[in-house]
């Protein structure tokens, strides 16, 4: 008769040519994420892991606040061309971390750290927007948008909060925060989504290849 396993392998032994991986659950490798890495290992992979996030959060911010909010400097940077030409760079940088996720020794991590820098340059694009759109059409919200208050305001469009303090008064800030709802729905709804069906199928990816780990000869 076959045997049956209940249970996924998890360590790594060889095994006689031949054999069935499913009937010898100690003798195959099947890597999942850190559960079988010593404590020390899921200490420093997890630190690793927020120490980037927190960097890249950190990097966003500082981005952000330097862009100039006087008019002047503002000419190459107004109008629509510029959030197609944000869009464009996040689209990028997306595909970017799918293809970190597919090749990472642990993707739900990875995943994780896509999700945190995704919606950081989500919201960087809208901000940078409604900044330096105000600074170059005055009223085109209900009160002149700093740094700050722009981020304020893209986060609440964001989080469908609509506090009513700071709305869009022109034709195209009212355009440009409708489409930030219909995206927000597309982030949440779709790309994470997406990012974590990535990383569980490169986890199920790296148990396929274990299980059909290295054979020996009897």
């Amino acid at each position: 008769m076959g045997c049956v396993a209940r249970h996924p392998p998890r360590t790594s032994r060889l095994l006689p040519v031949g054999a069935d991986p499913l009937c010898h659950p100690a003798a195959v490798s099947v890597p999942s994420e850190l559960t079988e890495a010593s404590t020390g290992e899921r200490l420093r992979v997890i630190s690793l892991s927020v120490l980037r996030m927190l960097v890249t959060v950190g990097t966003v911010l500082l981005l952000y606040s330097a862009i100039p909010t006087a008019t002047s400097a503002q000419d190459l940077l107004d109008g629509v061309p510029l959030l197609i030409a944000a869009l464009t760079f996040f689209a990028l940088a997306f595909a970017w971390q799918i293809r970190r996720i597919r090749r990472s020794r642990h993707p739900g991590l990875r995943a994780l750290e896509a999700g945190v820098t995704s919606l950081a340059l989500f919201l960087l694009v809208f901000a940078t927007f409604y900044l330096t759109w105000d600074a170059t059409h005055p009223g085109a919200f209900t009160e002149p948008l700093d740094h700050l208050n722009a981020m304020y305001f893209t986060v609440t469009v964001f989080a469908t909060v609509g506090f009513g303090d700071i709305t869009p008064v022109g034709d195209t800030a009212r355009v440009v925060t409708s489409l930030q709802m219909l995206l927000d729905l597309v982030f949440i709804g779709a790309l994470l989504k997406i990012l974590f069906q990535v990383a569980q199928s490169a986890q199920q990816n790296r148990r396929r290849q274990a299980v059909a780990a290295p054979t020996i000869e009897p």
